[in-house]
């Protein structure tokens, strides 16, 4: 998975900044892993590491979320930031769960991602379309967003079906 959207948010207790990527591992199949799960808020470092070993397409956070104290030290690190509208990020929690309905989403296995995950799918009600609701865990939707939605130099549908 060398080309990858990142999804940064920190935790409603901001005790954990986590940094999930999206990217296909095949025609079609998306793979979600949870690449850093940080002690406290500071990630600047990581996501500027991050992308020396993969190609980042998008790195994302929610501007009406804790993850928005990312969104400075990241542009001033020279990282372009896209900014979901609610819209969007309703549009980005829906295609999740229809893409893990639909079996084209994996998840590498973190029990941390095992918990959004699990969480996510049981929230299946108009809460849940809205907005990733996990307190402590990750929120992959937005990284699977990034990645379907932020790949201007490929053809989608070839990737994708």
């Amino acid at each position: 998975m060398k080309k990858v959207a990142l999804g940064v948010e920190i935790s409603e207790d901001r005790a954990h900044t986590s940094i999930v990527a999206a990217g296909f591992v095949s025609k079609g199949i998306i793979l979600v892993d949870l690449l850093a799960y940080l002690t406290g808020t500071e990630a600047t470092w990581t996501v500027l590491r991050l992308g020396k070993t993969r190609t980042v397409q998008s790195v994302l956070i929610d501007p009406h979320s804790p993850g928005a104290a990312l969104i400075k030290p990241l542009t001033d690190a020279e990282v372009r930031v896209t900014q979901p509208s609610t819209s969007e990020i309703a549009v980005a929690h829906g295609t999740f769960l229809d893409e893990l309905a639909a079996g084209r989403l994996r998840h590498a296995g973190q029990p941390e991602l095992d918990a959004a995950v699990r969480h996510g799918a049981q929230r299946h009600g108009s809460d849940a379309a809205r907005r990733w609701t996990c307190r402590r865990s990750p929120r992959p939707p937005l990284a699977v967003w990034g990645l379907l939605y932020g790949l201007a130099d490929y053809d989608l549908l070839e990737l994708v079906y």
